[in-house]
């Protein structure tokens, strides 16, 4: 089940582009959020006024998602510098049973800093949960009218079927549009010192069956399938844009039993190029490995309340106004 998100933010206006979708999820499913920001000093020697600014920053975030009909809790994880903020990441998802982690890929702010290949890479391998990415280049907003648009890549292996299998609690909780796609690539020949492409009509037929046999047992009431020629990485950032996609979801590679991730060049390219949210879920032999829970100081569990000063004067132009402050 999607109960509960972890939403760990740094104090950028990058790392809180990944909140909306963080909300979103919440809105859909009726779960709660967990907004977590990593400092890095245990409070002997944090200026007061810094110390201040950092949990006024954190409560305003908190106090905003809550106007917004969010159930929410807010904490400050103290002691840990640079790339460590992962594991404050991680250790924080086990502590409050997150059921998915919502983060930026990459953000920088005062001595915080986020850099992809670093905190997001290390909570992709030590997570032991989904981790929704949000790409600095994103900017697609989820609408409210309409059920989401997902796209699963399927390549025939066991590990890219994990994505259907991990993912189906979202599936089955957000009953998406969904679109499951296959690519065929192209095989090159050389032929007369010319190369010749092509792709045999035998694969695609293949291809074609085997999407149809996936999507029998899924848990979501509209599903297509689409079986496309070309490269991979490209052709899923053109069917995204083709297709007005919402949500890519794909699994990560686990290799040896051991909590590893290795991007691979498909991933790393959808991050790159799709510009919306990437969902990346890990096969059930890929398990980090547990640690002692980590200090955290509460800011406060407080159910949804209404905001203070005059109401927007419409549900929606609270819903732009605020994809506008997260994402400007």
């Amino acid at each position: 089940m999607l109960t509960t998100i972890l939403v760990p933010v740094d104090g950028s206006a990058l790392a809180r582009r990944a909140v909306p979708y963080a909300l979103a999820l919440a809105r859909a499913v009726h779960g709660r959020l967990i907004l977590m920001r990593a400092t890095p000093d245990d409070g002997a020697g944090e200026p007061p006024q810094r110390d201040g600014v950092v949990r006024a920053d954190l409560r305003a975030i908190a106090s905003r998602l809550r106007a917004r009909g969010a159930a929410i809790e807010a904490y400050l994880y103290p002691g840990y510098h640079g790339a460590d903020a992962a594991d404050a990441i991680v250790e924080a998802a086990v502590v409050h049973h997150a059921d998915l982690i919502v983060m930026s890929t990459h953000g920088r702010g005062g001595l915080e800093r986020w850099i992809y290949g670093s905190v997001a890479e290390r909570v992709l391998r030590r997570a032991a949960l989904p981790v929704l990415l949000v790409p600095a280049g994103c900017t697609r907003i989820w609408p409210r009218a309409r059920r989401l648009r997902v796209l699963v890549p399927l390549d025939g292996s066991a590990l890219a079927e994990a994505a259907l299998l991990e993912g189906r609690p979202f599936l089955e909780a957000l009953q998406p549009q969904l679109l499951l796609l296959q690519v065929v690539e192209v095989l090159e020949y050389a032929f007369a010192e010319a190369h010749v492409a092509y792709a045999p009509a035998a694969e695609l037929t293949r291809a074609r069956g085997y999407l149809e046999v996936a999507a029998r047992d899924l848990p979501v009431r509209d599903c297509s399938i689409e079986v496309e020629v070309g490269s991979p990485a490209t052709t899923i950032a053109r069917m995204v844009d083709e297709r007005d996609i919402d949500l890519v979801v794909m699994a990560t590679h686990g290799r040896g039993g051991v909590a590893r991730l290795v991007l691979g060049s498909v991933v790393e390219a959808t991050l790159r190029r799709a510009g919306v949210p990437v969902l990346l879920v890990r096969p059930a032999s890929v398990r980090a490995a547990g640690r002692p829970a980590p200090e955290k100081i509460a800011l406060g569990t407080q159910s949804p309340a209404a905001p203070g000063g005059p109401p927007p004067e419409t549900q929606e132009e609270a819903e732009d106004e605020f994809w506008r402050a997260a994402l400007d």
